[in-house]
């Protein structure tokens, strides 16, 4: 029977929060997924080079926190992570082994821009866009995409994640979707063919949810669209049926307004981050990184950014 497990690996040994998530299986695959802080690049239309990591955004398991989270985030399980709204993300795929990652901010997915369910305007865009030979890729590959910085929004640029609070219309789900329900981001990894014969199973350690508190004022932030970075999603270069779809495991990553953060951990949050203006005056680098040749992008044409 093949098990695919994802657990919260620890940021120190004594810690409470943890560093990442990672996906392992039986035949020795393994992928880790952490959550990289950054500054916000300027939203001037204009294309900036890769910011830095100002480390790793801390995870906690809901499960551990069901309790003081408010009920809608406590239903919703997975883990969370603190962020502030002059800060952005973006997510490191660390792994040598093959996995095909769909990722989704607020249910649209940060690739293709089509909300997770699909319309009957989602089928018909992605069969004019065969028919114009142009990708329908909506995933990223490992090992070949070390990192995701924003939503596809045009090829050869992303714009960064950043954090607004729901409710006001800015968030990515909102424009595409006209609700803002889900939030945060979701996750779906997918293993390539064979595996061992038997029925999939899949088991989540410590990714679970239920319980909850009463809402808190503004306490969950939802994933807009920053400034513009030069980075492309990569090609999947692997055959059409390498993929198991049936193999595949999903979790569900929810972002804390780190306001609240005290409230609902009883600790610190982590320190407020530098602002772009900042460390550009302090002559610190950003990163021209060599860009792969890519047309993937997604149908954000009318996603606004938030400045």
């Amino acid at each position: 029977m093949m098990i695919i497990q994802a657990s919260l690996v620890p940021s120190s040994p004594h810690g409470k929060s943890q560093g990442a998530v990672r996906i392992t299986t039986p035949v020795g695959d393994k992928l880790t997924i952490s959550f990289q802080r950054t500054i916000r690049v300027p939203d001037n239309g204009k294309n900036s080079n890769l910011p830095p990591s100002m480390g790793a955004f801390p995870l906690y398991s809901v499960a551990d926190y069901k309790k003081t989270l408010p009920a809608e985030m406590a239903l919703k399980g997975g883990v969370f992570l603190p962020m502030y709204q002059r800060e952005a993300m973006w997510i490191r795929f660390a792994s040598d082994d093959q996995f095909a990652i769909n990722v989704s901010v607020g249910g649209v997915n940060a690739i293709s821009g089509e909300p997770l369910v699909e319309t009957s305007a989602t089928q018909l865009r992605r069969l004019n866009l065969m028919s114009e030979r142009k990708s329908v890729q909506d995933y990223v590959v490992t090992p070949q995409q070390l990192w995701l910085d924003g939503i596809a929004s045009t090829a050869g640029r992303v714009r960064q994640f950043v954090a607004v609070p729901m409710g006001n219309g800015y968030t990515v789900e909102a424009q595409v979707t006209g609700e803002e329900v889900t939030g945060g981001l979701q996750f779906q990894v997918t293993l390539p063919k064979p595996h061992p014969s038997g029925a999939l199973r899949l088991f989540v350690k410590t990714l679970t949810g239920g319980g909850g508190n009463k809402r808190l004022p503004e306490f969950e932030l939802g994933v807009a669209a920053g400034g513009l970075i030069k980075r492309c999603i990569i090609n999947d270069t692997y055959k059409a049926d390498t993929w198991d779809r049936d193999s595949t495991i999903r979790f569900n990553v929810q972002i804390l307004n780190s306001s609240v953060f005290r409230q609902v951990t009883g600790m610190e949050p982590p320190e407020i981050p530098a602002l772009a203006a900042t460390y550009a005056s302090e002559g610190l680098p950003f990163f021209d990184i060599y860009n792969e040749t890519s047309d993937i992008q997604g149908n954000f044409e009318d996603v606004k950014s938030v400045k």
